[in-house]
């Protein structure tokens, strides 16, 4: 299922300067929400001349309208610290280069003309398990914007992502629509994992076509979510996709989107991304070190970073038996032999 998280702040790079106030947007017309609630029936305390569709519908819209938030979004701009904390996060993963420099340069140009920033949807490309979605929680980490990550593999059913009809059963909004209402910023990063595996949903409904209008900035600044009915700016989201290859994605949704090979990571890279994976593992076991042992990250490091979590799992284990929770080779050298089933890093880059 979809999942929606903040960005890492633990990974966020050090800003050098202040940022200024962000450029904001109205990311719904506060009279378009009114006229909504007022044709679906009103208010909904108990009228019996609204049905229980209209009455789940009506009382998400008044949600809406009683939110302290309000319509107004922020949009991302650049700043001089943002594009010195792209500088630093391609320096930490540079295999992801080519990505982190198409948001530095946006950046850049968003500084001199003061516009929002905007980058077309990018299509990751890359074999499996070489992190390419570590890469990207860590470039929202980076621009300071929520991370919202969507698996097309689990993807049966569009509703989830674009809202259900309110006469469907257990109808809601949908993750983009909840997303957009429920952040401070108009720009999150949304993920699409493995886009090119959306399960077939018949002949004619295919899961891929609701990312045509979504690309498309002049049509997702009036996006509708099929619950709500209420036009949300959705054209200052940041889109990163990511695939194993191009086959099974529709011509018409490449099109919209830039295709970027991201090639697995090599060396102090590699070191690099074993001792974050090591950091984020040890910050929920207070007694475990701050750092792995050179041995010990070098093992860590041959591994993919989906692997490496398995490994310190096992690993911790071993050393709880030696009464420490000080994890060694040793003890990553026997959690191999555990998970030898899954093989070493011919294997390693971005998830």
């Amino acid at each position: 299922m979809p999942k929606n998280t903040h960005a890492d702040d633990a990974d966020r790079t050090n800003w050098r300067l202040p940022r200024p106030e962000p450029a904001s947007i109205q990311l719904y017309e506060p009279a378009q929400l009114k006229a909504l609630i007022e044709v679906a029936g009103g208010n909904s305390g108990g009228d019996f001349g609204v049905d229980s569709d209209d009455r789940k519908r009506i009382a998400a819209l008044e949600r809406v309208a009683a939110s302290f938030l309000g319509p107004e979004r922020k949009v991302l701009t650049g700043t001089p610290a943002l594009v010195d904390d792209l500088d630093a996060l391609k320096q930490r993963i540079p295999s992801f280069g080519p990505v982190v420099d198409l948001f530095r340069r946006e950046a850049l140009a968003s500084s001199l003309n003061g516009a929002p920033m905007r980058v077309t949807p990018l299509l990751l490309v890359g074999p499996p398990g070489i992190g390419k979605t570590y890469a990207a929680r860590r470039l929202a980490a980076a621009l300071g914007e929520t991370f919202v990550s969507i698996s097309m593999t689990l993807c049966d059913d569009v509703g989830d992502l674009v809202g259900h009809s309110a006469s469907w059963r257990a109808a809601r909004p949908g993750l983009i629509a909840t997303t957009l209402l429920d952040d401070l910023s108009a720009s999150p990063v949304i993920l699409v994992d493995e886009i090119e595996k959306a399960p077939h949903m018949g002949h004619q409904e295919r899961p891929h076509d609701i990312f045509l209008n979504l690309f498309e900035p002049e049509n997702a600044s009036a996006f509708a979510d099929a619950f709500l009915g209420l036009e949300i700016r959705a054209d200052h989201l940041f889109w990163l996709c990511t695939a194993n290859a191009t086959e099974g994605i529709p011509a018409p949704v490449l099109d919209r989107m830039l295709i970027i090979p991201i090639e697995p990571p090599e060396g102090a890279e590699r070191r690099y991304v074993a001792q974050n994976v090591f950091n984020t593992f040890a910050a929920l076991r207070r007694s475990t070190q701050r750092r792995l042992d050179a041995d010990a990250l070098a093992i860590l490091a041959e591994y993919s970073p989906r692997l490496m979590g398995k490994l310190l799992l096992l690993a911790s284990g071993y050393a709880a038996e030696r009464g420490t929770m000080t994890i060694l080779a040793d003890d990553l050298e026997r959690a191999k032999s555990i998970a030898k089933g899954e093989d070493p890093m011919s294997r390693i880059g971005f998830i």
